[in-house]
């Protein structure tokens, strides 16, 4: 037919992609310049520059200006993005990912508020691992994994990590299993120091209280809203949404002249 192209789909030219790739290299041509405040002593200014150039060189490593651009592209598809910030033991330094929202399940009633935090009861986000992977990890839960498996160790299982209001992590199967409940690893708790008087020999207990830079604990995950209501985690609507009728009608358009 007239206006068809070969695959059978009609030749339409996608401003709403267009717009989106065009704007996206250009506001992520650069890392996000890192803000790191402290007092006006020198000891306070040279910890503040140290620890701007740590943040500049980390962002270069992590490939912070990509990772950015595709939690926006997330966002304009799904109407929201997010970011999960954990700790690599394997490169001993920060890891940021950026997770699929279809994997994330949510306090319905929850919400995204100005600073990019959820606001909710809990949270959690679906994984895989090899069934060999789980028994390493949570090894009192071995007879259920390899049943789950069927003995096969290589097989790829689901399971979750849960968030619950930012002070417990438990990781549960699909049959909702607890496989594991922890404290929230990203916190330093208050603890304490055992150590031997040398004048008394004597063991003295010394409460250690623990250094945090947040003021309270929370979960790793940052969110991308920009229309969120406070009704629900995603956004209502997106740019996207709101050019589709201006899409079709450049479509209609271009049909139209290829018609005639």
């Amino acid at each position: 037919d007239e206006g068809k192209a070969i695959n059978g789909n009609d030749v339409v030219d996608n401003r709403i992609f267009s717009a989106i790739e065009t704007f996206l290299p250009i506001a992520t041509r650069a890392n996000p310049d890192p803000l790191v405040t402290a007092d006006p002593s020198e000891i306070g200014q040279k910890i503040a520059h140290d620890v701007k150039g740590a943040l500049v060189d980390w962002a270069d490593i992590t490939k912070l200006r990509r990772k950015l651009a595709r939690m926006t592209r997330h966002w304009t598809i799904y109407r929201i993005g997010v970011t999960k910030l954990s700790w690599d033991i394997v490169t001993k330094s920060i890891k940021l990912d950026i997770v699929n929202p279809k994997r994330m399940l949510w306090d319905k009633d929850g919400y995204i508020d100005e600073g990019g935090n959820f606001i909710g009861e809990y949270i959690g986000e679906k994984k895989q691992a090899t069934a060999d992977k789980l028994l390493e990890m949570f090894p009192k839960h071995s007879q259920k994994i390899k049943e789950k498996s069927k003995g096969k160790m290589g097989t790829k299982l689901d399971y979750y990590e849960w968030w619950y209001c930012g002070t417990d992590l438990f990781f549960t199967l699909d049959d909702d299993t607890v496989l594991g409940k922890f404290k929230n690893p990203n916190w330093n708790y208050d603890g304490e120091a055992k150590e031997i008087d040398p004048m008394t020999q004597e063991e003295v207990v010394t409460e250690i209280q623990g250094t945090n830079h947040l003021k309270v604990k929370t979960d790793p995950y940052t969110f991308l809203a920009i229309f969120n209501t406070g009704l629900q985690p995603h956004d209502e609507t997106s740019l996207v949404l709101q050019n589709i009728p201006l899409q079709d009608l450049i479509n209609r358009r271009q049909r139209q002249i290829d018609r005639n």
